[in-house]
């Protein structure tokens, strides 16, 4: 589903929608900087009424908010994600720069983002390695 967001108070639509499919499924981050990666996992810890600040994991590499929500920023990540899997377990794994990781997960909900004429685009997709 493709959402065109103008208002920064849109994404928590976007966040809801994600929640409403994810079902224990990795959410996995696309985009370059400043597109809206960390602000949609602010929204979908506001969702979560998680109290913790949300913020950008870079140079922690992980942050575990309120023990649901792993957040994982893959930019400069050196390890396997293996070395975090132990993490993952009853809890909502969402990773920025995805596209980092290669083929850690089969199944996951993909979220794009871009922007285009001062409009953020979001795009939010099931994935799976056999379709």
């Amino acid at each position: 589903m493709k959402f065109i967001i103008e208002d920064q108070k849109e994404i928590e639509k976007v966040a809801k929608f994600i929640l409403s499919i994810f079902n224990d499924r990795p959410i996995l981050l696309f985009g370059e900087i400043g597109t809206g990666k960390t602000t949609l996992v602010k929204a979908i810890g506001k969702e979560l009424k998680i109290k913790e600040l949300i913020k950008s994991p870079s140079f922690n590499k992980m942050n575990i908010y309120d023990n649901k929500i792993v957040h994982i920023d893959a930019y400069n990540l050196k390890e396997s994600l293996d070395t975090f899997k132990d993490y993952f377990e009853d809890k909502i794994v969402i990773i920025e720069w995805a596209d980092l990781i290669g083929d850690f997960f089969e199944d996951f909900v993909k979220v794009c983002f871009k922007i285009e004429e001062n409009k953020r685009i979001i795009d939010v997709k099931y994935k799976s390695k056999g379709r």
